[in-house]
């Protein structure tokens, strides 16, 4: 917005069709344009359970690796529908999300979407895996580490990575921090320990140990997340022994177990409760709390509306105007939290107004 150089016949007429605007009671601008107020959320409803995302690799026309009498898609699903009975008879109340709960195909950008948009605790990721000569055998887990080792070095990689560049920005929307991918990174580790040794504890054969890859479904988690190949399908007796009922029992009982344990140790349950107490608390409830809506008043006038913008107010990521009776209301931003507006507010003090103040406004529904 730059509309403190009053220049020009367009800035004059702009003038007037926001005078103009004024006299219809309200009016919003934003590069001399009336747009839609945008949509800030710094804060989310906390969730009082515990959510975990279990990602079943593969499905539909991807298949994954094949051993001698089974697809990979097909065995992850098993796996994945067992380890959900599993935890939820292990750890009451969690919330278990599927990417997918039958043989269909799910992008790799969409699976993360869902666990960032369920904003999930704990990702598992199910696998299997595959090699063409030797008889290789073990179960192995993966994190996304720091440098993302071999994420580009070999065919299978490359194409367990493939993301259209459209959705990879759509993915890069609303990073976090260094300090916060730190703090995953750790706590992927962490859960990435814990899998393996329950694995290796409850499974009749070796462990292959901790992974850092390039995987993509990893990469841009907004939480903990591992990626575990379970076992080798081209190993016969391997294969055998994960597609049996007593392999599915013991596979699903060692995953449940590290989540548990996970879970256990780091007080996940109650932390999550007591922060939801403590929002409550403070909003009274999560309804009330939707449904207000919130802007950042920083100037009003009487009788005339400004006809001169000092370039602090360029900076301003919108402008909303409201006239009742003789006054003029400016108002920034647009919350669906209360929360989120008053994180909002060291910013516009930052900027030079004096005093800015947190107002209920209609909501844009």
């Amino acid at each position: 917005m730059k509309l403190h150089k009053p220049q020009s016949l367009l800035r004059i007429l702009s003038l007037f069709c926001i005078f103009l605007g004024f006299c219809l009671n309200i009016y919003a601008i934003n590069e001399y344009n009336v747009n839609p107020l945008p949509t800030s959320n710094n804060i989310d409803i906390p969730n009082p359970n515990v959510v975990i995302v279990l990602d079943p690799g593969h499905g539909g026309y991807d298949k994954g690796c094949t051993g001698h009498k089974s697809h990979e898609k097909d065995v992850n699903l098993l796996i994945a529908k067992k380890l959900r009975q599993s935890i939820e008879y292990m750890i009451p109340g969690v919330e278990i999300i599927l990417t997918r709960d039958s043989d269909s195909f799910v992008s790799l950008e969409k699976r993360v979407q869902i666990a960032n948009q369920s904003k999930a605790d704990l990702f598992l990721s199910i696998h299997c895996n595959s090699l063409a000569e030797g008889h290789a055998t073990g179960s192995e887990t993966h994190i996304a580490g720091l440098d993302f080792v071999n994420a580009d070095q070999h065919e299978y990689l490359k194409r367990h990575n493939f993301i259209h560049p459209d959705a990879l920005k759509e993915l890069k929307k609303n990073p976090i921090s260094n300090a916060e991918k730190m703090v995953l990174l750790k706590q992927s580790l962490d859960l990435a320990e814990m899998v393996q040794s329950s694995l290796h504890d409850n499974l009749p054969y070796k462990s292959r140990g901790i992974k850092e890859s390039g995987f993509t479904v990893l990469k841009y988690l907004k939480m903990a997340g591992v990626l575990v190949e379970v076992g080798f399908l081209s190993n016969k007796n391997q294969e055998q022994y994960i597609n049996s009922e007593k392999g599915l029992e013991e596979i699903s009982y060692a995953l449940a177990s590290s989540v548990n344990t996970f879970i256990t140790d780091t007080n996940l349950i109650e932390r999550k409760k007591e922060a939801y107490k403590t929002f409550v608390s403070k909003f009274g409830s999560a309804r009330s709390f939707i449904e207000e809506t919130y802007s950042i008043e920083i100037l009003i006038t009487k009788g005339s509306p400004l006809l001169y913008f000092e370039p602090k107010w360029d900076n301003l990521e919108s402008i909303y105007i409201v006239k009742e009776n003789d006054h003029y209301f400016y108002r920034t931003g647009y919350f669906t939290n209360y929360q989120a507006a008053q994180n909002a507010l060291p910013g516009i003090q930052q900027l030079g107004f004096d005093n800015p103040q947190i107002v209920n406004v209609p909501s844009k529904n």
